[in-house]
C-alpha cells in the first residue's frame, strides 16, 4: 500500500512539474518580447571604447536602441539627446524599453527629444532607451546628446554601431 502511494505522489509530481513547463513554454511563446533586451557585443563595446564615445546607438529589429560607455555606471544620472528623423518615419512612442524612467517628445516634423532619467544603476552593456520605428536605419540618427554626472552636465561624443553609418557630434 505504501509502495502504491509512494507512486501516485511520485507521478503527481511530474505531471505537476510538467503542467509548469507547459504553462512557461506557453507564456514565452505568446510574450516573445519578455526576454527580449538589447545587449552590446563584445566587439561593440570595444568600438565604443576606440572611438572615445560617451553614447552609441544602433538600429536592429524594428528598434532604435541607445547606449552609453561602461564609464558611466554608476555616475549617470539622466541622458538626453537629439533625435533626427525622416519625417515619414513611424516612432513608436507609447512602446519604450530600456532603463529608467523615460520620455520620448517630438520636437519639430523631423526632430524627437529623448529623456532618460535616474540612470544610477544601470547597466552599460544594455540598451538606456529602445524605441520601435518603422523604415530603414539611414532614416534615424542620435545626434546632440548630452548626460548629467556627478561632475555635472557633459556634452556627449556620438557614434553609430549599426553597419551602414558613422557620424559625430
Amino acid at each position: 500500500m505504501k509502495k502504491i502511494a509512494r507512486k501516485i505522489k511520485q507521478n503527481g509530481t511530474i505531471l505537476l512539474l510538467a503542467l509548469i513547463c507547459a504553462i512557461a513554454i506557453f507564456y514565452i511563446k505568446r510574450n516573445p518580447d519578455f526576454f527580449l533586451t538589447s545587449i552590446l557585443s563584445l566587439q561593440e563595446k570595444q568600438i565604443i571604447r576606440e572611438q572615445w564615445r560617451d553614447a552609441a546607438y544602433k538600429t536592429q529589429s524594428g528598434d532604435f536602441e541607445i547606449f552609453v560607455a561602461d564609464k558611466y555606471t554608476g555616475s549617470l544620472s539622466k541622458f538626453q539627446g537629439i533625435l533626427y528623423i525622416n519625417p515619414d518615419i513611424t516612432l513608436d512612442t507609447q512602446d519604450l524599453t530600456g532603463q529608467g524612467d523615460f520620455q520620448v517628445q517630438k520636437t519639430s516634423e523631423n526632430s524627437f527629444t529623448v529623456t532618460v532619467n535616474n540612470l544610477s544603476d544601470i547597466n552599460a552593456s544594455e540598451e538606456i532607451i529602445g524605441i520601435p520605428f518603422s523604415w530603414q536605419q539611414k532614416d534615424i540618427v542620435l545626434g546632440e546628446s548630452k548626460g548629467r554626472t556627478h561632475s555635472g552636465l557633459q556634452k556627449f561624443s556620438v557614434g553609430n554601431l549599426s553597419e551602414f553609418m558613422e557620424h559625430s557630434e
